[in-house]
């Protein structure tokens, strides 16, 4: 029984393969972190605005 070898070429599709996967890794993680941006964002604009608003007009 000859034991599980892997080819040269085998090799090469791996490294290819975890390129890629690496790559959509980051692709995902930049788009998460700009969501993520975003909603905080609007929380906080928000927020701020309601803020300004009770500073501006107070309520009587």
């Amino acid at each position: 029984m000859e034991p599980n070898r892997t080819s040269v070429k085998e090799i090469e599709l791996d490294a290819e393969l975890a390129e890629l996967v690496s790559e959509l890794n980051r692709k995902r993680l930049k788009l998460f972190m700009f969501v993520i941006g975003i909603l905080a964002g609007l929380a906080a604009g928000f927020y701020g605005a309601r803020w300004l608003y009770q500073l501006l007009i107070p309520a009587a």
